[in-house]
């Protein structure tokens, strides 16, 4: 609409079809100028409030969208289940790693799953996974009698608070796999320890000041720990000594210490022999084998990875970049409750697709690149690890369709070949 035709009126003078530049005000009528301009402004700012509200409402409900799909698949589990899942997990590491002397002395009995807390997951056919255990029981046998500890401690360091380089931002924190699986414990700066002989288990805590809880939040008490993961005990770091002697006078005679290589136990350890050796073998053969709970845990992870990949391949479009499809994939995680990726996304698109561990994601997408994204997500420490590769254009090109078929028909050949025990 032309100035020309704009009726205005300023400091009360006469209204002027010419849009005030003829005002009779005495000059004043110059000020009208900026009136058209402001209120063009305030339209535009006007508009762009309405229609970003749209796309913020629009953007709310895919989150909630999102949200119900997850829901839809799974339901998060809460402290009580994976206390007890990891007391269950001590439980079976101690009666199948063959400790002579510990006998049924384990840690405290996991509570059943009754009532509403039995469906804090979904359930899934356990098909197979019968025949996949009784399998592995030759084996394990096999390597008990090659490996066995008879007595002394088992220890174990958490992960710790790492800096980034000369600065005091954290990296972001992952704990130690082997110390999760034994002790559920998902605080930095911890040490774990199981008194061979009577199974007892006791978990060092750092001592926190004020300035901790300032800087980082609240510092639950030993009982609360105690309480939350439901071990044996409760100590600070600074008493692992008194600790771990009075187990090696109850024992009496030599108290060797078992631990994994790798970690920093020389000085905290100078006291007592150390064999890295046996513990290694013994763990590893246990987390190969899941309980019930750990495969709902997995499926949990499976499950919103899979949606993942779905919301990945709706959302992809050429001139892309793949930075975006990998913080696609992050976001869905996230909005369904994942704070951690099981590793660094890699989408590959093009010539990027064929290095295995590509991780710059920084190439644009063009319409007929393939695709690979190798990407899953974590929960409470079990993960999913899933790759798929699609054209970035929605539609296979004759070649695309040769090469996806040929390794698919690899993958299915593989798979009819798979036995229990392999």
């Amino acid at each position: 609409m032309g100035y020309d035709k704009v009726m205005v009126t300023v400091d009360g003078g006469e209204e002027d079809p010419t849009g005030g530049y003829g005002r009779k005000d005495g000059g004043k009528g110059k000020r009208s100028r900026l009136v058209c301009p402001i209120l063009l402004l305030v339209a535009l700012v006007f508009a762009a409030a309405i229609f970003g509200g749209v796309a913020v409402i629009g953007s709310m409900e895919n989150c909630y969208g999102v949200l119900d799909q997850c829901r839809s698949n799974f339901t998060h589990v809460d402290d009580g289940f994976l206390a007890d899942m990891h007391v269950e997990i001590r439980q079976k590491f101690l009666r199948n790693a063959a400790f002579p002397s510990a006998g049924a002395a384990g840690a405290r009995e996991a509570e059943p799953m009754t009532g509403d807390s039995a469906w804090h997951v979904l359930r899934f056919p356990e098909s197979g996974l019968a025949e996949v255990n009784l399998s592995l029981v030759g084996h394990r046998a096999q390597l008990r009698r090659q490996v066995q500890i008879t007595g002394g401690g088992l220890y174990l360091e958490g992960g710790r608070t790492e800096l980034r380089y000369y600065s005091d931002t954290e990296v972001p924190f992952q704990q130690e796999s082997n110390f999760l699986y034994l002790s559920g414990v998902t605080d930095p700066d911890c040490l774990f320890f199981i008194d061979v002989a009577t199974g007892s288990n006791v978990l060092f805590v750092p001592r926190r000041d004020d300035d901790y809880a300032i800087w980082v939040g609240y510092v639950p008490t030993l009982e609360e720990i105690q309480a939350k993961y439901k071990v044996d005990s409760v100590r600070y770091v600074d008493e692992f000594q008194e600790v771990v002697g009075a187990f090696a006078a109850a024992g009496g005679g030599d108290y060797p210490i078992y631990t994994l290589p790798g970690m920093q136990y020389e000085e905290r350890l100078a006291s007592y022999s150390v064999d890295v050796r046996p513990l290694g073998p013994i763990l590893f053969e246990e987390r190969s084998i899941k309980t019930d709970r750990e495969v709902d845990l997995t499926r949990i992870a499976v499950s919103a990875s899979v949606d993942a990949h779905v919301s990945v391949m709706k959302f992809i479009r050429p001139g892309m970049y793949e930075y975006s499809i990998s913080s696609h994939f992050l976001d869905f995680l996230g909005q369904c409750g994942f704070t951690q990726l099981a590793y660094p996304s890699i989408v590959g698109s093009g010539y990027n697709s064929a290095i295995l561990h590509y991780t710059a994601n920084t190439a644009e997408l063009y319409p007929l690149d393939f695709l690979l994204i190798d990407a899953g997500g974590q929960y409470e420490g079990y993960t999913s690890d899933i790759t798929r590769t699609f054209p970035v254009g929605g539609s296979f090109t004759p070649e695309h369709a040769e090469l996806y078929n040929m390794v698919l028909a690899i993958q299915l050949r593989c798979l009819t070949q798979l036995r229990p025990g392999l």
